[in-house]
């Protein structure tokens, strides 16, 4: 993971940063933008911040309260960028260092190996000759390593040959982040001082001209307005953003969980294999590395794999395409009579197939990176410490992550309870509307402790397997298989040989085997009952106003 996060880390001009910052030029804001949502990588240093605050201070087109405003800006958006690593300035006399010399030898200069692809820096960016203001922006330039480019650079590949680990590990970024970064909503979302929230907008625009701003077209020609007349148009216009903030939500508690994760490699549990065949490969077919070595090389930077982002897709619109091909007025049929023929050609064959389909397969696949892949990465990569002091094996972000995915379902069936109580006029109490809440009730349960229960089987195996390797280790202490506190010691160092061993099988022992402390239980016991609860509350206040 370190060394893919160097090989594609882009070097960027000091210039690049002001102009971006300052939004002169469209072509300087694009890859800041692509930096800010994840989806491009790149450096910056002490050095380099200090040479772009300098070059605020130098464009005279600015008064001096602009370019206190435009500092303040500039700094507080570089901290919030997903896409942006820190490096140490050489130039302050930062050394840094690893703390294990294996990990030094592990890595080798990047410029100077076979894998090192040389950057192409699109953008380059000359200042005039007096120093004193920005001034031109240049076509496309190839920089090598070995050029005079900035001192940034060396320092990039001087901190990339200490093989020195990333801070974090960052998630990959998501359809609708690009989408948003492209459609210039990332810059808007900045504009208006809502940074991150780009796809959310994005998104919210999407929905507004899908339903309301459609609607308001096709009451010009049937003099309906379908919007007012069909609930189902006001529950999609809440319902969508929902979705896309819990979709964005999950990739920051992903992000958290796979950060909180033990990195420690158990050399008694790399057999350890409780996957079977068919499994195992189901998982490789999905994109899940088959032997990795620990965190770096599990991509667990990999929240949607693409193999499950396109089955769920594919077979999203396969459905779709099938019952508008075979039953048209039967889907199409209610929506033009109410806002014309061309709003519906628009929603059916190009908003919802194109657009909204695509979001929701990448919220379900999500789901799917999240509470199905996650813990047979954990398991493949044996991502469990015995060590943990709270009894857990470290797994404890994991079930956090989890509870937090389950909350989130629960709040969309809520949303789909309250919906169904006042459009449909249906209540809780009704046998079909029950048994729909059940149902929803029990998958949500499922989502909880379906992981939980493969993370318990799989602690159960590698806590036997840990326990056995300990107890080899104690019988070759002495002449006897026996072990503490059967086994007779024969001298002092035996006696504490057998101590240590026992004291260790039991701290192994008494690791639970569920990654989930009570509280996490009680917010999940909450959320449960909230979608009937809520419903009930919204069908007696609709009985008591008539």
């Amino acid at each position: 993971m370190t060394q893919h996060l160097f090989n594609t880390a882009e070097i960027l001009d000091t210039n690049l940063w002001v102009f971006g910052a300052l939004q002169t030029n469209d072509h300087a804001v694009v890859p800041l933008a692509e930096i800010a949502c994840g989806d491009a990588t790149s450096a910056i240093n002490a050095y380099m911040v200090q040479e772009a605050l300098a070059a605020f201070d130098r464009t005279q087109s600015l008064s001096a309260a602009a370019r206190n405003t435009a500092k303040t800006s500039f700094l507080t958006r570089i901290t919030r960028m997903t896409g942006l690593i820190e490096t140490p300035s050489i130039r302050d006399g930062v050394r840094r260092s690893c703390e294990s010399s294996d990990q030094r030898q592990q890595f080798k200069p990047l410029h100077a190996s076979g894998e090192f692809r040389q950057k192409t820096h699109r953008f380059s960016f000359l200042r005039s000759t007096s120093g004193s203001e920005i001034q031109r922006f240049s076509g496309t330039a190839n920089r090598s390593p070995n050029s005079s480019h900035s001192q940034s650079n060396r320092t990039f590949f001087w901190y990339a040959s200490m093989g020195c680990p990333m801070p974090t590990l960052q998630v990959k970024t998501l359809w609708i982040e690009r989408a948003a970064a492209y459609a210039g909503f990332n810059r808007l979302a900045e504009r208006l001082g809502l940074p991150a929230t780009g796809a959310f907008l994005f998104t919210l625009v999407v929905v507004l001209f899908h339903l309301p701003v459609l609607s308001a077209v096709g009451w010009l020609q049937t003099g309906t307005l379908s919007f007012v007349s069909n609930p189902g148009e006001v529950f999609q216009v809440v319902a969508w953003p929902v979705m896309v903030w819990i979709l964005l939500r999950t990739k920051v508690r992903y992000r958290t969980a796979i950060n909180g994760l033990p990195d420690a490699i158990d050399a008694d549990l790399e057999e350890l294999d409780i996957e079977g065949r068919l499994i195992g490969r189901l998982l490789t077919a999905m994109g899940v590395p088959e032997n990795p070595t620990g965190k770096t090389d599990a991509d667990l930077d990999v929240l949607v794999h693409q193999p499950v982002r396109y089955v769920v897709l594919g077979v999203g619109l396969a459905v779709y395409w099938a019952q508008l091909l075979t039953n048209p007025a039967g889907l199409i049929g209610p929506v033009a009579e109410l806002a014309g023929q061309a709003v519906a050609v628009v929603r059916f064959y190009v908003i919802i197939p194109f657009v909204l389909y695509p979001i929701g397969a990448e919220f379900l696949a999500a789901v799917v990176g999240a509470l199905v892949v996650l813990p047979f990465k954990i398991e493949r990569a044996t991502l469990i410490n015995f060590s943990d002091p709270h009894g857990y094996a470290g797994l404890v972000p994991a079930g956090i992550l989890f509870k937090s995915v389950s909350v989130f379902y629960f709040v969309l069936l809520t949303l789909f309870a309250v919906f169904q109580t006042i459009a449909a006029g249906t209540s809780p109490t009704d046998l079909f509307s029950s048994g729909l809440l059940i149902t929803g009730l029990a998958v949500g349960l499922v989502l909880f402790f379906g992981p939980m229960l493969w993370i318990k089987s799989y602690l159960a195996a590698a806590k036997g397997a840990k326990i056995e390797a300990l107890a080899d280790t104690s019988r070759a202490v002495g002449s006897t298989d026996e072990l503490f506190p059967y086994a007779e010691p024969e001298s002092t160092d035996d006696a504490s040989q057998y101590t240590y061993n026992y004291i260790r099988m039991e701290w192994v022992q008494a690791t639970s085997e569920f990654p989930i402390e009570f509280a996490m239980v009680q917010e999940v016991l909450f959320a449960l009952v909230l979608p009937y609860v809520t419903s009930l509350l919204f069908n007696y206040a609709l009985r008591s106003a008539v």
